[in-house]
């Protein structure tokens, strides 16, 4: 099959079951009760078989929120696009650019990163970037020349949006 765009698109009745389950899981970690079936079904749910465990659940709180939480195990494993065009570069920075769940933008990250053959998109792309206008479109080919065609020097161009 092949994908007619590089953005993840959630299935948002999948995701308010997650996170129904998830508000479930709480309510009976909080009163001492088992929680290993319905950890199970969330996984599965996810489509992952042992992706979060009930120290996941107890501690998700104190680094991310319930949105990127769920979201990250709703993504599916990152892959290299194989001959990636500048096209689907542009597309990968634009989708970078106005991310803001953060398991999300890490996804896309390493998407980028594999396809590229390149660790340090991030020293192109600056993460806190706003919107993105003409000028900015202009900057962002600029990179993507950067990432697809090394002149040589290792370091590439920074570019701040």
């Amino acid at each position: 099959m092949k994908r007619t765009s590089l953005r993840v698109e959630f299935d948002k009745g999948q995701y308010e079951v997650l996170a129904n389950l998830l508000t479930e899981i709480e309510n009976k970690i909080e009163k001492g009760l088992s929680v290993d079936s319905e950890i199970e079904e969330f996984n599965k749910i996810g489509g992952k078989s042992s992706f979060y465990t009930v120290d996941d659940i107890v501690a998700y709180h104190s680094y991310t929120n319930e949105e990127d939480f769920i979201k990250a195990l709703l993504l599916p494993e990152p892959y290299k696009v194989e001959n990636i065009t500048d096209d689907q570069v542009l597309e990968m920075l634009l989708m970078l650019s106005e991310e803001r769940v953060e398991s999300v933008f890490d996804y896309y990250l390493m998407v980028l990163e594999m396809s590229t053959n390149r660790e340090n998109v991030l020293e192109v792309l600056d993460k806190s970037s706003g919107n993105l206008n003409a000028e900015v479109l202009v900057r962002l080919k600029e990179m993507v020349e950067d990432l697809l065609f090394d002149d040589g020097n290792d370091q590439p161009t920074v570019i701040h949006l």
